[in-house]
């Protein structure tokens, strides 16, 4: 599996928790670039702990199919999912700690027919799906690396799976004996919501000859970092984070207190016109709120993942009108921050005048984008690049539009 050391270190642990059948289970969320190995790694891991001619599963329509999924495989792999909604969110939510459902059997009887599953989840997708807190905080969120050399076939990726597979079982399941000696006398770290996970990860930890504090650290540092993603990641959750760190939007509504405070209908105006102007994102889409209200459901699925990251969000109300409280406590005004509409004013200066010197080069565009800091990717500053008409074309040579 081609991920860093901390992010296997979890896969592991999320492994290892599957065989406890009896606890509470994680989703493993696998996303990345496209051909970055997501379902290879998510495949793999099928083969070792449930066996299958179906390795990998589409991600059904209905809840029924879905109920059907979880039922009848021991580890679900749903392979290539772009978007869940809130319903499936909580029925993995619910599959992760255990869940029970029945329905009538034939629709002329009485008789029922019972589902009841406890189940280890995985997933893999280009973007990521999982953005609501309650199942982020069941879920182990990877990034395969990057390929670094050439890559092999899928011939040889199974002949050489083949060939180490008695060992990769015979090392797991001695591991797995040493989690059970250890278990009994390990105690479980109480700060995280999975503390099942976590204290199995922590005898997972000893076992590999490390302290429990390895895994916690680890840990500890995954779902914040989970969080981050949530939030770039949800539409609107971006739009929010930008609205709020760019400090012309900021007031002081208490001696040393910065943020923003007033009607819903005021901060809907006010971020709308923010992505549209600043930030320059479509708010024609799907995911984007089409009303206030709307908006004000997404802030409340937000407001936990944007209390762990510095940013308290809290509902205020009146005789005649409801609104938000806002407050950054990362602001620090004594150190301004450049809006992103600044930053990319400054790349079309500095372009204009490097293409004076001579030829640019597409990594040189590149460097400057990474050293401004954008909150947008560089796929996205290079769209924009085009967008304004300060650079044409995609691949090695760049040429200065009319800006």
């Amino acid at each position: 599996m081609n991920l860093s050391k901390g992010d296997f270190f979890l896969v592991i642990c999320h492994i290892v928790n599957t065989f406890f059948a009896d606890r509470p289970q994680t989703t493993l969320s696998i996303n990345g670039k496209k051909g970055g190995g997501k379902t290879y790694c998510a495949e793999t891991i099928k083969k070792i702990l449930d066996p299958s001619v179906t390795l990998t599963l589409d991600l059904p329509k209905t809840r029924d199919e879905l109920l059907h999924n979880l039922d009848h495989h021991f580890y679900p792999c749903f392979d290539n999912v772009s978007w869940l909604s809130h319903e499936f969110s909580d029925i993995f939510c619910r599959a992760n700690t255990g869940a029970g459902t029945f329905k009538r059997v034939l629709y002329t009887n009485d008789e029922e027919f019972i589902r009841a599953f406890l189940k280890s989840i995985n997933i893999n997708g280009i973007n990521v799906i999982i953005v609501r807190e309650d199942l982020l905080d069941r879920t182990i969120l990877v990034f395969p690396l990057p390929f670094n050399g050439n890559r092999k076939t899928e011939f040889e990726l199974e002949e050489e799976f083949n060939r180490i597979y008695p060992y990769v079982l015979h090392d797991l399941y001695t591991l797995i004996s040493e989690v059970l000696s250890i278990l009994p006398k390990t105690e479980a770290p109480t700060e995280f919501r999975m503390i099942d996970y976590a204290q199995i990860g922590c005898a997972v930890s000893k076992a590999f000859g490390y302290d429990r504090a390895y895994f916690i650290k680890i840990y500890r540092e995954k779902l914040l970092t989970q969080i981050k993603e949530a939030v770039y990641n949800d539409t609107f959750g971006n739009v929010l984070l930008s609205f709020i760190e760019d400090a012309i939007n900021l007031t002081e509504l208490e001696k040393g207190v910065f943020g923003w405070k007033g009607a819903t209908a005021k901060l809907y105006a006010e971020t709308k016109s923010y992505a549209k102007n600043v930030l320059l994102t479509s708010v024609g889409k799907k995911s984007y709120p089409s009303a206030s209200n709307i908006m004000s459901r997404q802030i409340n699925d937000l407001t936990d993942a944007f209390s762990k990251i510095g940013i308290n969000i809290t509902p205020t109300r009146s005789s005649t009108t409801r609104g938000w409280r806002i407050i950054n406590t990362n602001y620090n005004p004594e150190e301004p921050t450049k809006t992103e509409l600044e930053k990319l004013e400054d790349l079309i200066t500095w372009i204009e005048k490097e293409r004076i010197k001579g030829q640019l080069k597409l990594e040189d565009v590149k460097a400057k984008i990474k050293e401004l800091d954008f909150k947008d990717s560089e796929k996205t500053v290079l769209n924009k690049l085009r967008e304004k008409g300060a650079i044409t074309g995609a691949n090695e040579e760049l040429e200065l539009g009319d800006s």
